[in-house]
């Protein structure tokens, strides 16, 4: 839920789940983008910014999205902890207001 991700303030990053087109248009500000589809590219970029224990929150387009989802599995296979999901994704976050 997004009220409690925001009241984690900084000690979150933000991972963008969707197309490099769509992050390139807008995300959340601090969002890395990594998605399946460049993840070789896309992986160690995210690494070299992660820090170990640090709530990593992913998000895709909306509720019925599943690239977040998929992109956390990934991670969490990575040995990346602990990963969340941000129900709603990018649609909750514009709505947030």
């Amino acid at each position: 839920m997004l009220s409690t991700v925001l009241a984690w303030r900084e000690n979150v990053l933000w991972v963008d789940a969707r197309s490099m087109e769509e992050y390139e248009a807008e995300h959340i500000p601090g969002a890395l983008l990594l998605n399946l589809e460049n993840w070789d590219q896309l992986f160690p970029k995210f690494l070299d910014q992660w820090v170990p224990d640090e709530r990593v929150v992913v998000y895709c387009s909306a509720a019925t999205c599943e690239l977040s989802r998929d992109v956390a599995e990934r991670l969490r296979k990575n040995s990346v902890s602990p990963v969340f999901v941000l129900k709603g994704g990018w649609e909750a976050w514009k709505m947030r207001k």
